[in-house]
């Protein structure tokens, strides 16, 4: 008795009669890419196509995930990944392999392939891997360039509540204003309300208005094609907004940090709030630190 597979196919091709492959053909032992290819070369085309059909639906109803040779990245590899999610309940082979596999069209039109991702984003948040989700959800978004997610977070005005961004005003006369502007735009700093030029809030620092030109994606005629616009280079993170959740206190993050590299309280006076230990990201740098410290002195 020969134990492996590719010798019994060996010998069965040897001793096969006449165009009979049956014994290679049937050899589950053998990989179904080596089968095919084996099936390629020796098969005339109507017993070819016949092999094909009888292949594909073996491994469908095994949930074979290497059927997705046969099956392609089409609607005929839905009923194989069902079928394998039905028997393994992996649901993360099967969301990944339908994000990276299947076209765009498919993935927003077909109802398994959007409850397989659905079930998957579900399992990760359950989980708490947010960083997973978010791969995922930029993964798929990325399938469809022209479907961009709306905005959900933005700066808004102290005074009337809206936006102080350019681009979430939607008006033709701020697009032809930021055309005309040109080079300067990557200079310019938005420090007042475009709906009812109110001042925005004052760097507990600095005391400057707060204003950022990262709001402005704006079109350099010098640079720019008419097809694909240059974008202007959004601002450093220094210069965006900070504030404590707590006391609502705040200015550029560069001072900010700055200034709490050599104080604890809130930089404005009277305030006793101590905004850094609040700071989830704060205390794990902390912790960091003080393991490196201890470290250091075992050494």
């Amino acid at each position: 008795q020969i134990s492996n597979p590719y010798l019994r196919a060996t010998f069965g091709f040897l001793t096969a009669d006449g165009d009979n492959y049956d014994a290679v053909l049937n050899e589950t032992g053998i990989t179904v890419h080596d089968r095919v290819a084996f099936a390629c070369i020796f098969l005339s085309n109507s017993r070819l196509y016949e092999y094909l059909n009888q292949l594909t639906d073996v491994l469908i109803q095994e949930g074979n995930l290497a059927g997705m040779l046969l099956t392609g990245a089409s609607t005929g590899g839905i009923p194989l990944l069902q079928r394998y999610l039905d028997c393994t309940g992996d649901v993360q082979s099967v969301s990944l392999i339908s994000i990276r596999s299947f076209p765009s069209s498919l993935l927003d039109q077909d109802p398994y392939i959007q409850e397989w991702i659905s079930s998957y984003r579900g399992l990760l948040d359950s989980w708490r891997l947010w960083t997973q989700r978010a791969h995922v959800d930029i993964t798929l978004n990325s399938h469809n360039a022209n479907a961009k997610p709306v905005q959900q977070v933005f700066v808004s005005c102290n005074f009337c509540g809206k936006s102080i961004s350019v681009y979430m005003q939607g008006g033709s006369r701020n697009r032809g204003q930021m055309a005309r502007l040109g080079t300067t735009a990557n200079k310019l700093k938005m420090s007042s309300c475009p709906n009812c030029r109110k001042p925005q809030p004052r760097c507990a620092i600095c005391l400057i208005n707060m204003g950022t030109p990262s709001c402005y994606q704006g079109i350099s005629q010098a640079k720019g094609s008419p097809t694909r616009p240059s974008t202007i280079k959004l601002t450093d993170f220094g210069s965006w907004f900070t504030w404590c959740q707590t006391c609502r206190h705040g200015g550029h993050s560069a001072h900010m940090s700055q200034w709490f590299r050599e104080h604890s309280e809130c930089p404005v006076t009277a305030c006793t709030c101590r905004c850094l230990s609040l700071d989830a990201a704060s205390k794990i740098t902390s912790v960091g630190s003080q393991k490196n410290k201890s470290y250091e002195s075992v050494k």
